[in-house]
């Protein structure tokens, strides 16, 4: 006895993607270079490799909240992706600042390691949770250098001086007395 297919018809059902908003802390650059070119990427590995049924919506230049507040975001629900950036808020999540402190370590691959896998436990892992976030991965980033035409061996030697800076560095300058 044959049995007949209880749907007959070929159409498909759509699914809708599900739809994330990633709100990295950075202007998008052109070309993408660099923090942008992560993003970029990221972004396009995660909708082909799900086949479309992700789709992430990029809102650069801190458009759905500033810098200082992509935690907040994220535990808000307004934001469902960011690269958080621990050093642009260090009274929220101070224990997760740990692989930005200065002088850690000056080998960028050992330190991503060993900082992810910390990321990953107590106490780090309840302070994260307090914004409802888990670390996917971490992205160490390399000493930040001032170039100028005069040498500069001290602290002192820059006061008064205009520095081109933006972003969380120009704030990071102005805590140190300086002009960016």
């Amino acid at each position: 006895m044959l049995l007949q297919p209880l749907l007959t018809s070929t159409a498909t059902a759509v699914i809708k993607p599900i739809v994330l908003k990633y709100a990295p802390s950075t202007l998008r650059a052109s070309p993408v270079i660099g923090q942008t070119l992560v993003v970029v990427d990221q972004s396009k590995l995660l909708e082909t490799r799900t086949n479309g049924q992700i789709k992430i919506d990029i809102y650069w230049s801190q458009t759905l909240a500033k810098a200082t507040e992509l935690s907040a975001g994220v535990a808000s629900g307004l934001i469902d992706m960011t690269i958080c950036v621990l050093m642009e808020s260090p009274a929220k999540l101070p224990l997760s600042c740990v692989g930005e402190m200065p002088g850690v370590s000056k080998d960028l691959w050992a330190l991503q390691y060993a900082y992810f896998d910390l990321v990953r436990q107590e106490p780090i892992a309840s302070e994260l949770a307090k914004f409802k976030s888990k670390p996917v991965y971490g992205l160490m980033t390399q000493e930040i250098n001032i170039i100028s035409r005069v040498p500069i061996r001290s602290l002192a030697d820059l006061k008064g001086k205009k520095i081109a800076s933006g972003g969380i560095a120009g704030e990071e300058l102005k805590q140190l007395g300086l002009q960016p």
